[in-house]
């Protein structure tokens, strides 16, 4: 699936879990060849919980469910004004927009990767931590998008 497929996929996801009240909330999205493998919504303090939630991510994302890209998008402010930023890595490569509370996509200039690079495999985690691990993600997992959503 294009990037572009997989940003309007991301964008649509993102407005239904607006609408169903979990703004605030940062998403991530696992990508396993053109198909949804993991979806989450978590509640971060900032930029104090960013590191710990890297590690969960690449955990979940390289190990637990093997995806191939990722869609993470992260509660902003701009100029007072609540947004999102959406990194969305496909093929390798990211690419970020910000998205207004109306849904309008926005260019996005900041840095890349937003908290900490997905891409990479997070090694060297002992099993007690992985379990604790799958059963964090048990509480903060979503379902995944309908297939056939954009």
């Amino acid at each position: 699936m294009s990037a572009a497929a997989w940003a309007d996929r991301v964008d649509g996801f993102l407005h239904a879990r607006i609408v169903a009240g979990d703004d605030g909330k940062t998403f991530l999205l696992g990508l396993r060849r053109a198909r949804c493998g993991l979806a989450l919504a978590a509640g971060l303090r900032g930029a104090a919980d960013h590191r710990d939630f890297v590690t969960f991510a690449r955990y979940l994302l390289r190990q637990r469910f093997d995806c191939d890209g990722h869609a993470l998008m992260l509660p902003i402010a701009v100029d007072g004004e609540p947004r999102y930023v959406v990194e969305l890595c496909v093929d390798g490569g990211l690419t970020a927009w910000s998205v207004t509370p109306g849904g309008a996509r926005r260019d996005y200039s900041g840095d890349l990767p937003l908290i900490g690079d997905l891409r990479q495999r997070e090694s060297g985690l002992p099993g007690i931590r992985r379990r604790d691990m799958d059963r964090l993600y048990t509480r903060l997992q979503l379902p995944l998008p309908d297939p056939e959503a954009s």
